[in-house]
């Protein structure tokens, strides 16, 4: 409900938010619907998905599919819903820098400092464990936090296309011994530290700190 509110009182509004779904009650989906189109709900087909997805991972399938069906979207961001409020239009900061991509990132966290980075990259072995092994090697390479994704549509069609390539990979290790795949925050960083590089953008303004427990109103 917290990320329901902030979406309406946004500054100057002109944002809209579109939650996915795949079993809100009909009262609930057209109770909070707003008649002007800031929030909105489409109902997902999850019998297609693989079923070693888990959420958090299969949400990428989800969300590359909504944004192609939205040719006419010029500025995207996919956010967790649970723990995020939104105190600015981030499209703002997007005008500025049109060829970013947007992150949220946990910047008290290294690669090499945090060790559970290590245990979702065990679940994508291969290429994957070979880059971490050596990205990790940088000190001040940042851990980014999946919560936020955004760009321009080009941009966040990119990098979900992307998203989505890693996590069906079918050479990955859980997937060929049939268990669940876990590994978006993995993915989350491969992808965008190899695709996109130093075009990066994270921290103030975009975002408070991980877990800073800020409360602040910019």
């Amino acid at each position: 409900e917290r990320y329901y509110r902030s979406i309406l009182t946004i500054p100057g509004g002109r944002a809209r938010a579109v939650i996915l779904h795949d079993m809100l009650p009909e009262n609930i989906t057209s109770g909070f619907t707003t008649g002007d189109g800031a929030v909105s709900f489409v109902k997902v087909n999850l019998s297609s998905i693989d079923r070693l997805l888990g959420l958090n991972d299969l949400r990428y399938l989800l969300f590359e599919e909504q944004v192609r069906q939205h040719p006419e979207w010029e500025t995207v961001f996919a956010t967790d819903g649970q723990d995020v409020v939104v105190l600015h239009n981030p499209c703002t900061l997007v005008e500025k820098q049109p060829e970013k991509v947007f992150s949220h990132a946990q910047e008290q966290h290294t690669l090499k400092s945090y060790t559970w980075m290590k245990k979702k990259f065990d679940q994508l072995g291969g290429k994957y464990m070979e880059w971490f092994e050596t990205a990790k090697q940088n000190h001040s390479m940042t851990v980014l936090n999946a919560g936020i994704l955004g760009g321009k549509r080009a941009v966040v069609l990119k990098a979900l296309a992307k998203l989505n390539e890693v996590i069906m990979d079918p050479e990955l290790p859980r997937r060929k011994a049939n268990t669940q795949i876990t590994a978006n925050m993995a993915a989350f960083n491969y992808v965008l530290r190899t695709e996109f590089g130093s075009d990066i953008v994270y921290g103030f303004p975009l975002h408070s700190k991980w877990f800073g427990f800020e409360n602040r109103t910019d």
